[in-house]
């Protein structure tokens, strides 16, 4: 009735993944971790709190780019237009 099976060794990491593959998750592990906290804080020091706020909005744009090369998805003018509105709307609350 129930299949005896060994439990997998969490310990081992997958050997299915190739050289590029663990070099872009190396990457954004670091960039998210890392890169993104200290440039924020670096920020809020350096320029008005609007004007970071709207920076850090922009995420949906420069992730259109990465899914790009991360996953050779091609990237419709809808989800471009997309990210633009959604970067925009912060700008314009900035501007008024």
């Amino acid at each position: 009735m129930f299949e005896s099976r060994k439990a997998p060794n969490w310990t081992v990491l997958p050997s299915t993944l190739s050289r590029r593959e663990w070099s872009l998750i190396v990457l954004g592990v670091l960039f998210v971790t890392v890169g993104c906290p200290a440039l924020s804080n670096y920020a809020l020091f350096e320029i008005p709190l609007g004007m970071c706020l709207t920076l850090t909005s922009v995420g949906p744009i420069y992730a259109l780019p990465l899914t790009y090369i991360s996953k050779k998805e091609p990237v419709s003018w809808r989800c471009f237009f997309g990210a633009c509105a959604a970067s925009s709307g912060v700008a314009v609350l900035y501007l008024l």
